[in-house]
């Protein structure tokens, strides 16, 4: 689909960015419930989603367990793909209820 087809363009008004962290944390159901799956606390998993100026890693995931999120994403059939960890994704704002 081209950027100047109107169907992208009513794709992209009826969907939202999340960032890599936002995404992952919303697809494993919250933060407490992310950090419980790959073993670190809490505040660790919201330093992901806190912008850089208050020295979080601003929407970025630690490479160090983007392996890890990937591993139990396969086991658990989630969906989060390599990409989704570096880019994020675009959600259709019905399904995250905007």
């Amino acid at each position: 689909m081209e950027p100047s087809d109107p169907a992208f363009k009513n794709n992209q008004e009826n969907a939202l960015y999340l960032s890599p962290a936002r995404y992952v944390i919303w697809i494993f159901g919250g933060v407490h419930a992310t950090a419980r799956a790959i073993q670190r606390s809490p505040s660790s998993v919201v330093r992901w989603k806190t912008p850089v100026s208050k020295r979080g890693c601003g929407g970025r995931i630690p490479s160090t367990v983007q392996y890890l999120i990937l591993e139990i994403a396969r086991v658990r059939k989630l969906d989060i793909r390599p990409e989704d960890l570096l880019a994020g994704r675009h959600v259709p704002k019905s399904e995250i209820g905007e």
